[in-house]
């Protein structure tokens, strides 16, 4: 991790949260697909066929009382008009079943049970139309009611048993998956809180990572540079040991205050008067150290010249001290002559 780029620890970071944020996407993806099956599968294989047995159930109760019907009429097309009601009704249960049996959603057990309802229809229907109903229409009344009463009485029986059997078991099968969705809702809520609590703890610890790497050394930095544009040069920056760019920059800056603290130091030798520090600059680009070396060099000058002017000032000092030496010698010997020539002329 120290040895990442700056660039490189923040694409990691947002790569991880942007790998949790797709793990919850597909835990809640995950968690609808399956609901909208369990959905569908519930509707298809268990909702449907209890409706359907239901609906067969109702219907033949309404063959069963159109029946009724027909045998209490005396006129033959009051008889015809009910007896239109039990095909138009005999037709949607074969198509009912028709349907249920080719049902590719339904489980074998309940095509099964599906097709053991369709033989205790079919028998019902046999005996209706082949017997029941030609009997009305002949007039005997008492026949048909024996077969009602009868036969197909135990066949209705029959009939309601295994739809309400039917019933009950897709009740049971939906009860079943239901709690089966449940169950899975519970584990995927499980699954969606734990990713969730894991991705927040890791952006936690990699907010304080961040922190930790770039806002306490910047502003670090940031402190130390102040007091350097006050003036002081007394600091120091704290230890990083990343070798990012935050890590570049301190030690940059390290290096910046030790350049610093060494042209202070030549600053203040040469206000001591101390000129045998050298400058080297550390660039062509160092206008500082370059500026501080030609100044040095200039003062060296400065004391050169001054130094060989006070050597030619002493030696002309000495110059007059002689010349003036030997003039008070030639007023010595000239004096006497002066007094010889002198007396002479007073003479």
């Amino acid at each position: 991790m120290k040895s990442l780029s700056l660039k490189a620890k923040l694409f990691s970071s947002f790569g991880i949260l942007i790998f949790f944020l797709l793990i919850a996407v597909l835990v809640g993806y995950s968690s609808l697909n399956k609901t909208n099956r369990f959905l569908s599968q519930m509707y298809n294989e268990h909702y449907r066929a209890s409706m359907q047995a239901l609906r067969l159930h109702a219907e033949l109760n309404g063959v069963r009382a159109a029946l009724v019907t027909m045998m209490s009429e005396t006129e033959k097309a009051k008889q015809e008009a009910q007896h239109s009601k039990i095909k138009e009704a005999t037709k949607e249960i074969d198509e009912s079943f028709d349907g249920m049996l080719k049902n590719k959603n339904f489980e074998d057990e309940v095509i099964s049970l599906v097709k053991e309802i369709n033989s205790v229809w079919i028998a019902f229907r046999e005996t209706r139309d082949n017997e029941l109903i030609p009997a009305v229409y002949a007039g005997k009344i008492e026949r048909a009611r024996e077969l009602g009463l009868g036969i197909q009485k135990e066949r209705y029986k029959e009939f309601v048993s295994l739809t309400e059997e039917l019933v009950k078991k897709e009740k049971e099968a939906a009860k079943d998956l239901i709690e089966a969705s449940q169950s899975q809702y519970n584990r995927l809520v499980i699954i969606f809180v734990a990713v969730g609590l894991l991705a927040i703890a890791v952006s936690i610890s990699m907010a304080f990572l961040l922190t930790r790497a770039i806002a306490v050394p910047v502003n670090a930095m940031a402190n130390t540079a102040q007091r350097i544009a006050l003036g002081e040069l007394d600091v120091n920056i704290i230890e990083v040991k990343s070798k990012d760019e935050v890590g570049v920059l301190a030690n940059a800056f390290k290096d910046m205050i030790v350049y610093l603290k060494s042209m202070a130091h030549t600053a203040e030798a040469i206000a001591d008067g101390d000129l045998r520090n050298d400058i080297a600059p550390k660039s062509e680009k160092d206008v500082l150290g370059s500026a501080f070396k030609k100044m040095i060099e200039g003062l060296r000058g400065i004391v050169s010249e001054m130094r060989e002017g006070s050597d030619q000032i002493a030696s002309a000092s000495s110059q007059i001290a002689a010349t003036a030496e030997q003039s008070a010698k030639s007023n010595e010997t000239s004096a006497p002559a002066v007094e010889e020539v002198t007396s002479t002329v007073h003479e």
